[in-house]
């Protein structure tokens, strides 16, 4: 019985780690559309776009700061998380500077 619970835990802690990457992907996707729309000059669309990809990526630094969100990934899951997010909110910035 125990061994069926340490399984299923497992399965459950791997899952989050795979919640959240796609979490990033959904806000690159959401960068990504910005930009795209931002080049076309539908700005209505890409400020809403934005939107979504700037609150997508807030969520996950609130998640990836909470020790208890994170406590059970592994270090390469973390790593490798932390480093799409620094490469996804230095896009977010970029994007928001040219948009000025």
């Amino acid at each position: 019985m125990t061994d069926l619970f340490a399984r299923t835990q497992a399965e459950f802690y791997r899952h989050r780690g795979d919640f959240l990457q796609h979490e990033l992907d959904a806000c690159s996707r959401s960068i990504e559309v910005a930009s795209t729309m931002w080049l076309k000059g539908d700005r209505k669309i890409a400020e809403r776009a934005l939107a979504e990809g700037q609150a997508g990526y807030a969520g996950l630094q609130r998640m990836m700061s909470d020790p208890a969100q994170t406590r059970r990934l592994s270090i390469k899951v973390k790593q490798e998380l932390t480093g799409k997010m620094k490469a996804l909110g230095a896009r977010l910035e970029a994007l928001q500077r040219s948009r000025t």
